[in-house]
């Protein structure tokens, strides 16, 4: 810190600390959890898979394709992708890019719209790397997590951030997105395109499913928590 003396026109000195209150602000992250951070996200980016679905609509009466963009990550080595029902439930196909930029077509073997979770099976015949899912309920409130996808389109994308509450009930009548889940919110950066990527612990362990944000909030993001994304994908 940088004080600074200041006269007065009556010769009176004053201490002028102004100059200190913009690195009083500043926040920097202590080399161990630098390195955790990067350790978790090595673990978990190989599993990221950007989702392309195509979906069927009708507007005038007249049927079109449309293309969306999601995220989703690899639970096993034969690739079965977890990502959220929205981006990919009722889907006329799928496309998925893996993090060696490999195109793949891919099924939707299961969905569930109670709490917007689907799986996908990739048409390969190689072993792929996969992510475990870590335990949702030994989360609190302050814990580091990484948000990984592809926020607008920006496949292989991580954000930094805190939990913010481990078990956040959102009543939304208007949305009617997975209504019985209560959420983890986390101040990660989630945006679209983010939806069905893992939110990840430091140990690199997928404690949760990124499915939505506040609208007209800044980094207020919301995520499926593991233990019930595991149960459902079961």
């Amino acid at each position: 810190m940088h004080n600074k003396l200041i006269r007065t026109r009556h010769g009176a000195l004053f201490i002028l600390v102004g100059l200190a209150f913009p690195l009083a602000g500043c926040v920097t992250m202590g080399g161990g959890a630098q390195s955790a951070v990067l350790r978790a996200k090595d673990k978990v980016a190989p599993a990221l898979v950007h989702i392309r679905p195509v979906k069927e609509v009708f507007s005038r009466g007249e049927r079109q394709e449309v293309s969306l963009i999601g995220s989703g990550f690899l639970i096993s080595p034969d690739g079965y992708v977890v990502t959220n029902e929205h981006v990919a439930g009722q889907s006329e196909m799928v496309k998925c890019v893996l993090s060696d930029k490999t195109q793949v077509d891919a099924e939707v073997v299961g969905t569930d719209p109670y709490t917007d979770l689907a799986v996908l099976k990739l048409r390969v015949d190689r072993q792929l790397p996969h992510v475990s899912f870590g335990s949702s309920a030994a989360l609190e409130a302050g814990d580091m997590v990484l948000a990984l996808g592809s926020p607008q389109g920006l496949a292989r994308s991580v954000s930094l951030g805190i939990v913010s509450v481990t078990d956040r009930y959102l009543e939304d009548s208007r949305l009617r997105l997975a209504p019985y889940n209560n959420w983890i919110q986390t101040d990660a950066a989630i945006n679209p395109g983010n939806s069905g990527g893992p939110l990840v612990n430091l140990r690199g362990e997928v404690v949760g499913v990124n499915a939505r944000v506040l609208r007209g909030a800044e980094n207020v993001g919301f995520a499926i928590p593991s233990d019930v994304a595991r149960e459902v994908v079961e």
